[in-house]
């Protein structure tokens, strides 16, 4: 293989992983997978011993030199693991990994299955073809009302993916750290989620937004935003936004100091 070619799903995974578990994915693992199984170590053998020569580090001046230890790269794998970008598949004697992720792009291929022909005869008779557009015209209309198994007509797909859409335009738009919005698209459809549940989500990240705000407001330290795509994959919307029990005493003192600087400045002027 010429080429690495890691799609968006994988990189918004790896985005918030350490740094020597985004290296051993890219450079020990994702190089050696088999493109159609999406598996690596069956048709070209890996091991942790491999995974630490590729992270070798030559003599540089200034630069730590040497290899990860043995146990380094057994937390990184099952690191990758939790994170969802792998699948550790070893037998006893053979370390095999499926990078999952990679499977999105890699459907399989469907087999084309022939049409019967219910038609032996190619050339009927007029009278035959009238037969035929009878039947056919009586299977084509099934008795709905009298038929209590008849299922619902579903929504079409064309208008499921319309209503996708403009749900995640709106969560898009409210998110305070909008990157890498095709990975968070695929989050959302994943999720595919109803009024109900997109009203949640919609809550959960404005409750968010708002215990987030109120905390740079008094001065206080507060990690930053997910990428939106990990957001929606771990589904922070159900976690409770920051609780701030100083807050109000914090603001109110504020205030009453900035009255008595007025108050003392005014009197000065007098």
């Amino acid at each position: 293989m010429n080429f690495l070619f890691a799609n968006a799903h994988e990189l918004a995974a790896l985005l918030e992983l350490p740094y020597i578990q985004r290296v051993v994915y890219l450079m020990g693992i994702r190089p050696y997978m088999d493109r159609q199984s999406c598996i690596v170590g069956i048709k070209r053998r890996i091991s942790y011993q491999s995974l630490r020569e590729t992270l070798y580090v030559g003599p540089i001046a200034g630069v730590k030199t040497g290899s990860p230890s043995l146990q380094q790269m057994k937390r990184a794998v099952k690191s990758l693991e939790r994170a969802g970008l792998i699948e550790i598949q070893s037998t006893e004697r053979h370390l095999i990994l499926k990078c999952i992720y990679a499977e999105l792009d890699n459907p399989a291929p469907k087999k084309a299955v022939p049409k019967p022909n219910h038609n032996p005869d190619t050339n009927p008779t007029q009278g035959n073809v009238v037969e035929i557009g009878k039947s056919c015209a009586l299977r084509q209309k099934p008795d709905i009302a009298n038929n209590p198994e008849a299922d619902p007509p579903q929504k079409s797909e064309d208008n499921n993916y319309i209503y996708v859409c403009s749900k995640f335009e709106k969560f898009w738009k409210s998110y305070p750290h909008p990157v890498d919005r095709e990975a968070a698209f695929y989050q959302f459809k994943e999720l595919n989620p109803n009024d109900k549940l997109f009203e949640k989500i919609m809550t959960g990240l404005y409750e968010q937004i708002e215990s987030y705000n109120l905390q740079v407001m008094i001065g206080e330290w507060v990690p930053k935003w997910k990428y939106p795509s990990n957001w929606l994959a771990k589904k922070c919307w159900q976690t409770d936004p920051y609780v701030f029990e100083q807050s109000l005493p914090i603001v109110h003192d504020l205030e009453n100091q900035q009255i008595g600087i007025q108050e003392d400045s005014n009197l000065d002027h007098t």
